[in-house]
């Protein structure tokens, strides 16, 4: 698909996108200082107001449209399994209507941005989520918007569960936030004993470039045993995101009178026959 855009409303509305950008955070990294990107220009633009999110288009986008519905499936589960919390300043998502676009945009940062088909930038206090539609814009902007109504409550929190959470939240809600791949993936590195489960070593990892895909399957894996394997765990988790940003997690559970890695590969195990369920 060509990157080439040779329509002024597009251009314009690109140029403001990425006007005074110089440094930004990657995928799922989040700056505390980066240059403001400023609005784009009322007339070649428009916003839909979908809860906390405000959603900027180059065209009009449906209020009960697929990208609609995930952002507002996203904030009410986030409310729902960590407490509702006020979200004081919008969270912009600049929303790109085909990738060629969205690659300009990328193109624009080549050697300071990775690849990614969305992203979530924190600027202070401003937030904001850039993603393209695509057959995975449910499960993208989904992702991202989670990293950012996390960021809204805690600030920066630790990689592993930032990650973890966000891949949770992810799946539709029919779903129940399971990810067959990232099961698949543990069980067959497990079968061949290349791995088990530490959350001293995921917790260890500070820079997403160092996240692999495994780490990211055992961060998720770690977060839905520990938001739906009880309620007790469910708190904890809350408790420490509202206490220290969730830094404090891994200490807390190492007080409990748990075989973490066994309960793991329990809850694990469990996941396999459901997923093995749900595709018959």
């Amino acid at each position: 698909m060509s990157t080439t855009d040779t329509n002024p409303r597009h251009t314009l509305w690109l140029r403001t996108v990425l006007a005074a950008s110089a440094v930004l955070a990657a995928g799922c990294v989040s700056l505390h200082r980066a240059p403001s990107y400023g609005q784009p220009p009322a007339q070649t633009a428009y916003t839909l107001w979908v809860g906390p999110f405000a959603v900027r288009t180059l065209e009009p986008l449906d209020e009960d449209g697929v990208e609609a519905r995930a952002l507002r499936e996203v904030a009410d589960e986030v409310d729902a399994i960590l407490g509702s919390r006020p979200v004081h300043d919008p969270i912009e998502v600049f929303l790109f209507s085909d990738r060629g676009r969205y690659e300009q945009f990328l193109a624009a940062h080549r050697g300071k941005l990775p690849y990614r088909r969305a992203l979530f930038v924190r600027e202070g206090a401003r937030r904001k989520v850039y993603a393209y539609r695509s057959s995975r814009i449910a499960r993208d902007l989904k992702h991202e918007a989670a990293h950012a109504l996390l960021s809204v409550r805690a600030g920066t929190i630790p990689l592993w569960l930032d990650e973890g959470l966000a891949e949770y939240f992810e799946p539709p809600t029919e779903d129940r936030h399971l990810q067959p791949d990232h099961v698949r993936e543990l069980i067959r590195l497990y079968d061949h004993r290349l791995w088990r489960p530490d959350l001293e070593r995921l917790a260890a990892i500070d820079h997403v470039a160092d996240f692999t895909r495994r780490d990211y399957a055992e961060a998720w894996l770690w977060c839905h045993l520990l938001l739906e394997g009880s309620e007790t765990t469910r708190r904890e988790v809350v408790a420490a995101i509202e206490r220290d940003g969730g830094r404090s997690l891994p200490q807390r559970l190492a007080l409990m009178a748990e075989n973490w890695p066994n309960r793991v590969l329990e809850h694990l195990a469990g996941l396999r026959v459901l997923c093995e369920q749900l595709e018959r």
